[in-house]
């Protein structure tokens, strides 16, 4: 084997993270995009836990939230 390559890690084209349902499976909730950023994943994990758990976001501002959301990579 004269090449190889391990430990991809996905981001999304913009560079933001996607967290939230997607858009034609409803219950399938996104939480990725962030690359070499991985411990940004603990917020995404909490925002994850208020999508589930439907409850009150106060952890976030609601432009941040409208950013991260997979609609804007059609998906």
């Amino acid at each position: 084997m004269s090449l190889l390559k391990t430990g991809l890690r996905p981001v999304s084209p913009d560079e933001m993270n996607i967290i939230g349902p997607m858009t034609h499976f409803p219950n399938v909730i996104l939480n990725t995009g962030y690359g070499p950023w991985g411990f940004h994943a603990f917020a995404g994990g909490k925002l994850v836990e208020t999508i589930i758990e439907k409850t009150d976001n106060k952890m976030f501002h609601p432009l941040v939230i409208e950013g991260i959301k997979p609609k804007r990579m059609y998906v």
